[in-house]
């Protein structure tokens, strides 16, 4: 399975045991490039070495660990919160079950696992709880740098090159977070935030720009819920999507991403 025309990567966490020999071989035959870890010292390496890992497949213990405790330390980590994580066992118990009932993007199966069953726990798994972040830049390869960055950051991103394209993407698709930049021909960044504050005021927007001579308090008075300045670093960015979706989640008393 590609993602952006690359192999879409899954890291799975295991001791050397048969059922994950057989799970192993079972997703990289959907098409997924597979990527082993055996600790969690290693699953915290692998995940810095392939930032594009978009699930992770773990046994319920393994080298120095387990399962639960590296969905601890996954949720702990900003970076790595929103990562959907498949636990599998070939004896889970009802303690486990109810357990992870309560946790966020988490998913258990039992092994051995169907083929057709793995795969839709998978794309389930993939598709479900992510950030939807709608990215509107008039210069494309922009925008697509951005997609492509915020996609290995477990963000699920839509593209628009004007407010007007927008605008009609958010009539048919739900969003969590707004970027767009301010200076864009026809509707400006600032005529869309004005736009969305009208037609969609649950959802906060954050400005960029390179050339306006906006500041962050001016920003926040025509109703933008952040700004950052061009040129930015990613991470930085990042950062500033996580905390707005977070400070919007805790006012609205929102129930979390779009599904």
């Amino acid at each position: 399975m590609k993602n952006n025309g690359k192999m879409t990567k899954i890291l799975v966490v295991h001791k050397n045991r048969p059922a994950f020999g057989d799970l192993m071989t079972a997703v990289g035959g959907l098409g997924f490039a597979v990527i082993k870890a055996e600790s969690l010292k290693q699953v915290l390496r692998q995940l810095e070495i392939h930032p594009e890992v978009r699930l992770v497949i773990s046994a319920r213990e393994f080298v120095n660990g387990s399962g639960p405790d590296l969905v601890m330390i996954l949720r702990s980590n900003r970076r790595f919160r929103n990562m959907p994580i498949l636990l599998a066992c070939s004896d889970w118990t009802q303690q486990d079950v109810i357990h992870c009932a309560g946790l966020n993007l988490v998913q258990l199966i039992n092994l051995p696992c169907p083929e057709e069953l793995l795969k839709a726990k998978i794309e389930q798994l993939m598709t479900a709880g992510r950030p939807r972040v709608l990215v509107v830049d008039d210069e494309e390869i922009i925008a697509q740098s951005l997609k492509d960055f915020l996609e290995m950051r477990d963000y699920d991103v839509l593209t628009a090159d004007s407010g007007y394209k927008a605008l009609d993407l958010l009539n048919n698709s739900k969003a969590d977070i707004i970027i767009t930049d301010v200076r864009m021909p026809g509707m400006t960044g600032e005529d869309l935030l004005t736009a969305v504050k009208n037609r969609f005021p649950h959802i906060p927007v954050l400005l960029m720009t390179g050339y306006s001579n906006m500041n962050a308090q001016e920003a926040q008075k025509s109703g933008a819920a952040a700004f950052i300045s061009k040129p930015f670093r990613y991470e930085e960015l990042s950062r500033l999507i996580d905390s707005t979706l977070d400070k919007y989640k805790a006012t609205n008393n929102t129930p979390g991403p779009t599904p």
